[in-house]
């Protein structure tokens, strides 16, 4: 059996899972794109010069993704930055991670909560649980959401209960009934 390439409009092949159910970016999302790199850049870059008492200057929001993560809002975001007032050969890249902390519905803005900013120098990763396959930077340590994979655990130990095997201290979870009599009958 002959396997045939299919290609769209955008010329991506349909095999590809990315291309085949996002559609093309329109100018909007492209604008909305850049906004939120600058958004979180600047938030970031603010909150760096505050916790170490220096002074740098945005050159360039590079990248920055935002996902609903353990129920709030979290971004990573890679910019370059550098020392205020000095040439652009000083410029270094960074990586920050913030949260929404407090989103105003009426005027639309939000306000950030930045848990980590640092310059990547180094080793880094591209990957992280949160970001998937984005071409984001991330320091190997210092950043906590997406860093491991995200999992259901138990709030506290019960008497009675299912234990999970898989780390080096099992965990109890409650049992949940499930059966004919666990559903209601119409």
């Amino acid at each position: 059996m002959a396997t045939e390439t299919v290609k769209d409009n955008r010329n991506t092949t349909f095999g590809d899972e990315k291309s085949r159910f996002s559609p093309p970016p329109s100018d909007a999302l492209k604008a909305g794109q850049i906004a939120q790199n600058i958004r979180t850049a600047k938030a970031g870059l603010e909150y760096y010069n505050n916790k170490n008492n220096v002074k740098f200057e945005l050159v360039d929001p590079i990248i920055s993704t935002g996902k609903l993560w353990d129920g709030a809002i979290w971004y990573h975001c890679n910019f370059r930055a550098k020392p205020e007032g000095q040439d652009s050969s000083l410029t270094k890249v960074f990586f920050a991670e913030l949260k929404v902390a407090k989103f105003d519905h009426k005027s639309k803005t939000a306000k950030y909560m930045c848990t980590a900013c640092r310059p990547l120098a180094g080793k880094t990763t591209g990957h992280c649980e949160m970001c998937g396959d984005d071409a984001m930077l991330h320091p190997t340590t210092g950043f906590r959401h997406g860093r491991y994979q995200l999992k259901t655990r138990a709030l506290r130990p019960r008497s009675k209960g299912k234990v999970l095997q898989g780390s080096k201290k099992a965990k109890v979870v409650e049992s949940v009934p499930f059966g004919p009599s666990y559903f209601p009958t119409n």
